[in-house]
């Protein structure tokens, strides 16, 4: 529906929806991200990051959102564990 409900962590967390711009989801980086795999993909051009920069950049992410649902400190060796076992870490 285009809108985003999010809860800070604080000492008084306040759910606030908002809606955010279209097409914007990323501080306005959505243009020069796809100008990047098209360089890359048609003009031969290395990405501007690594694949394991972007692993760990979605760990990261994965990382915050379960610590802001369970509220707690979260141990980041899981990710990493569960990728070496998967066999592509």
């Amino acid at each position: 529906n285009g809108t985003l409900e999010y809860t800070p962590v604080d000492w008084k967390p306040e759910t606030e929806t908002v809606r955010p711009i279209e097409g914007d989801d990323h501080g306005g980086a959505e243009i020069p991200m796809a100008q990047d795999i098209a360089n890359c993909m048609l003009k031969d051009v290395p990405m501007p990051t690594t694949l394991e920069g972007g692993v760990q950049s979605c760990f990261t992410c994965f990382g915050i959102e379960e610590a802001r649902e369970n509220l707690k400190v979260v141990e980041m060796d899981g990710y990493w564990k569960d990728l070496a076992q998967s066999g592509r870490g």
